[in-house]
């Protein structure tokens, strides 16, 4: 059995289906590619990253401070010192990091 085309009733489903996409994520980039800013949820949060003369990740801040880290680089361009700050941390307060000699966090 044949159905006619209503136009009507197809004009009303294609509104009805019509939304504002929004970006949930956006990103800027530095003159070398590199992520230089994060945008979440139309502006309402942000995370900029800088980097050292080598290209290297050396800081992360978050606009709200719910997450920040700073890295610090053996000549080797190994890891030698990572700060962690921000409110997460009240979700953790048993996570003690213990310092050791060869740069390898513990964690107890």
């Amino acid at each position: 059995m044949l159905q006619k085309y209503n136009k009507s009733k197809a004009v009303k489903i294609i509104e009805h289906l019509t939304f504002k996409i929004e970006h949930l994520k956006e990103y800027s980039y530095n003159e070398n590619s590199q992520i230089s800013q994060t945008k979440y949820n139309n502006n309402s949060y942000n995370i900029t990253n800088t980097y050292n003369s080598r290209n290297w990740l050396t800081q992360s801040t978050s606009s709200n401070g719910l997450f920040d880290f700073t890295l610090g680089y053996l000549s080797n361009g190994n890891i030698a010192t990572q700060y962690l700050t921000g409110s997460y941390r009240s979700n953790f307060p048993d996570l003690r990091v213990i310092k050791s000699s060869n740069h390898t966090p513990t964690y107890s």
